[in-house]
């Protein structure tokens, strides 16, 4: 679910338990609508400072699977080599009440670049290499209009958010248990450039992957933890002074639960994780209020923490054919603390809400964070649900 969302910093697609194969050779398709929501809650003087994104996609996979030996593991194949492809085209835009003292609105065109591959290999009936790589980058361009006249655009902004991770691991079975480790190292990008600002973040994070996972019966459960840290090398040239460079820390982390039931034609998975971030910029749905900031000599520090809640839903429809339902729901909050590097401005905080009002409440209800798709998978040459 992680290349079709519009999170680009969430936990990896490496956290994820997928459904059992329907067969060693399987194909897939899909598509699926993303939002990412951001709103000043405290902080701001203008009003009602919303922002958001938009992703919509078109996925594509291939699979090759051995599984292991029947009492042995929990549900994970021995051996896999897995292709995903993702490329949303997206939509962002920002703006404020006209109650608001001053406006800053934003809107902008672009598109993800996302891909995801997975090499697992046995080298014995209870052990298993793993190599795995994801891409996922935002790269969009946005017409600014600040003040008035509202219909005539004072600026454009370029902004690209990317991140690039791979991962070696091991994992061991047990019967009905399975403990998989992982180190991993993640490039991360942010960039934020306006004619009045310029933030640029380029550095490496190193980290790991635990995951357990067992299963009785039709039910599999699974706990998984990810943490990544380090130091960002982050330059920022801020109304138009002196360029600063400095190298502030940083960290990506994540803990999630989930619980699997499989039949002979319907999976059903249900899952929860804790996202925390922090980093040295802001480059996907910035507000009216952060902008403002930039070009005022203001740079930025995220810090955020949410939490996922996903649903999946699998019917074999016909022999080799399942198609298959996907639901997330993020809900969350945010601190962007602003400083001046050059020790002139004072600091200021700013509290925002991520994923909208839930239940939504107001006069001028916030939308809700989520993602929602469909697919379809086709096991190559399955003889019907006893293939799978």
């Amino acid at each position: 679910m992680d290349l079709v969302g519009a999170c680009v910093f969430c936990a990896s697609m490496l956290m994820a338990v997928d459904l059992p194969p329907p067969s060693p050779y399987s194909a897939e398709i899909g598509v699926a609508y993303a939002t990412l929501q951001r709103e000043v809650i405290s902080g701001s003087a203008l009003t009602d400072d919303r922002s958001d994104v938009t992703a919509k996609s078109t996925l594509v996979g291939a699979r090759w699977v051995r599984m292991a030996p029947a009492d042995l593991g929990a549900g994970t194949p021995a051996s896999e080599v897995r292709l995903r492809f993702a490329f949303p085209t997206s939509h962002d835009e920002s703006n404020q009440s006209e109650q608001s003292p001053i406006t800053v609105v934003a809107r902008g065109t672009g598109r993800y670049e996302n891909f995801a591959v997975l090499f697992r290999r046995a080298f014995s009936e209870r052990d298993s290499l793993e190599l795995a790589a994801e891409h996922r980058r935002h790269k969009i361009t946005d017409l600014l209009t600040i003040g008035e006249p509202t219909l005539q655009f004072s600026e454009e902004r370029d902004l690209i958010a990317e991140r690039d991770e791979v991962a070696i691991g091991w994992r061991h079975r047990w019967k009905d248990l399975e403990l998989a480790g992982q180190w991993m190292g993640v490039r991360v990008q942010g960039r934020n450039f306006t004619p009045q600002s310029s933030l640029k973040t380029f550095g490496n994070l190193m980290g790991g992957n635990v995951e357990l996972r067992t299963s009785r019966g039709p039910w599999t459960a699974s706990l998984l933890a990810q943490g990544l840290w380090g130091n960002l090398p982050t330059s920022e040239q801020l109304s138009q002074g002196p360029i600063q460079q400095f190298s502030p820390s940083a960290f990506l982390e994540a803990v999630g639960v989930s619980l699997l039931r499989h039949s002979r034609k319907l999976d059903i998975s249900l899952s929860a994780a804790v996202d925390r971030s922090s980093v040295p910029f802001v480059s996907l749905g910035v507000l009216g209020t952060e902008t403002l900031a930039f070009q005022s000599g203001y740079g930025p520090n995220s810090q955020t923490k949410q939490w996922f809640f996903d649903l999946a839903v699998r019917d074999e429809i016909a022999p080799g054919f399942l198609p298959r339902f996907f639901f997330r729901f993020a809900h969350g909050s945010e601190t962007v603390r602003l400083t001046d590097s050059a020790g002139v401005l004072p600091a200021a905080t700013l509290h925002i809400l991520r994923g909208g009002q839930f239940p939504p409440s107001g006069a001028r209800p916030s939308a809700p964070e989520y993602t929602i798709g469909i697919a379809l998978e086709y096991g190559i040459g399955a003889r019907g649900s006893d293939s799978r």
